[in-house]
């Protein structure tokens, strides 16, 4: 069996499933965190973060591992939209990541820093920043899913 074979299908699995995270925390969890109280917020922030960041860093690496693998499966292939559909899709996952280091796991250290009964008065603006920055995930993660699910009908109808 060929590498690409079981690489990119994973791939599109894993994308999709990111995706479809961000799109429930736009539908949810998002305008919930919004709304929420600090006093009430923060204790639940600080459980869904002591899960999330034990088990988004292997997800998210099988992904970027499976797309990488799949670039350089196809690396001689720069001609064809399949190629630059992948390319996009990793880009874009690859500005999930770049959200994530700079914006969400700083404010995650933050809260997690943080001590019962006692919120911040800076907490608004980490609340704000971190809204921004999951919608900015959410916009790159779901777009990237389109774009690889677009590549992966390209790569099964050979129109590439």
């Amino acid at each position: 069996m060929r590498v690409i074979q079981f690489a990119f299908p994973l791939a599109v699995i894993l994308t999709g499933l990111m995706a479809g995270i961000h799109f429930a925390n736009i539908i949810g969890y998002l305008p919930a965190l919004a709304q929420v109280d600090a006093e009430h917020i923060v204790p639940f922030w600080k459980k869904a973060d002591e899960y999330f960041s034990k088990r988004m860093p292997i997800f998210g690496i099988t992904l970027l591992i499976c797309l990488l693998l799949t670039i350089f499966l196809i690396r001689k292939e720069t001609n064809s939209a399949f190629f630059w559909l992948v390319l996009s899709g990793f880009v874009l996952i690859i500005a999930d990541l770049v959200i994530t280091v700079k914006i969400n796991t700083p404010a995650n250290e933050i809260l997690r820093a943080w001590q019962g009964g006692s919120i911040p008065e800076n907490f608004e603006s980490i609340r704000a920043q971190m809204l921004a920055a999951f919608y900015g995930r959410a916009a790159a993660s779901i777009l990237s899913f389109l774009l690889i699910v677009l590549a992966y009908i390209s790569w099964q109808r050979k129109i590439y």
